[in-house]
C-alpha cells in the first residue's frame, strides 16, 4: 500500500461528503440520511443479523440497491451504518464486486483497517457532524449534547471534537 496517498484519500471522503451536504442544502443538524438515500434509490432494511455474527453493524446489496443495517444496534449507530454504506455505494461499487467483504461493516475498531474502510468511516463522520455545522455549536455545548443534536454516538463525537478542535 502506498501510505502517501492515505491522508489524500480521506480528504477526498471528507470532501464528498461536504460536496453531499451542499447538494442538499443542509445547514443544521442532524443531517437527514433517507432523503440522500432516496434519491439515490437505494433502500433501507433492518435486520436482525444471526448471533455467530453480531458484530455487524451493516452491509452493502448493490445488486438490488439496498443496505441492511443492524436492527438491534442503537439508532445513532444505524445512521453511522447508512453513511458508512453510502459511501461504499458511490464511490466503490467496483471493488464490492470484487470482494463482497467490503460491503459488511463490524462493530469492532481496528487501527489496521484498510484505507477503503477508513476512507467510508471518515465520510459518514463529516457527512453526520461536519465542521461547519459543528462550529455554530461546540462553544456552547458538552460533547453529549452535541451527539444528541446530531444524532450521532457519544464516541463519534468525541472522534470528530478530537480531529477537529484539538
Amino acid at each position: 500500500m502506498n501510505h502517501t496517498k492515505i491522508p489524500d484519500s480521506l480528504k477526498l471522503a471528507k470532501f464528498f461528503a461536504l460536496e453531499i451536504l451542499e447538494q442538499y442544502n443542509i445547514t443544521k443538524p442532524p443531517v437527514d440520511i433517507t432523503k440522500i438515500l432516496n434519491d439515490l434509490g437505494l433502500n433501507l432494511e433492518e435486520m436482525e443479523f444471526p448471533e455467530s455474527v453480531d458484530n455487524i453493524s451493516g452491509m452493502l446489496d448493490i445488486e438490488n440497491k439496498t443496505i441492511f443495517i443492524n436492527k438491534n444496534d442503537a439508532d445513532t449507530r444505524k445512521a453511522f451504518t447508512v453513511a458508512h454504506e453510502l459511501w461504499h455505494y458511490v464511490m466503490h461499487q467496483q471493488e464490492l464486486a470484487q470482494n463482497d467483504s467490503y460491503a459488511i461493516v463490524y462493530r469492532k475498531e481496528n487501527k489496521n483497517r484498510d484505507i477503503i474502510e477508513r476512507q467510508a468511516d471518515q465520510f459518514a463522520a463529516h457527512l453526520l457532524a461536519p465542521k461547519f455545522l459543528l462550529d455554530n455549536f461546540v462553544a456552547d455545548f458538552s460533547a453529549p449534547q452535541l451527539a444528541k443534536l446530531f444524532w450521532v454516538s457519544p464516541q463519534m463525537m468525541e472522534f470528530r471534537l478530537t480531529n477537529e478542535y484539538q
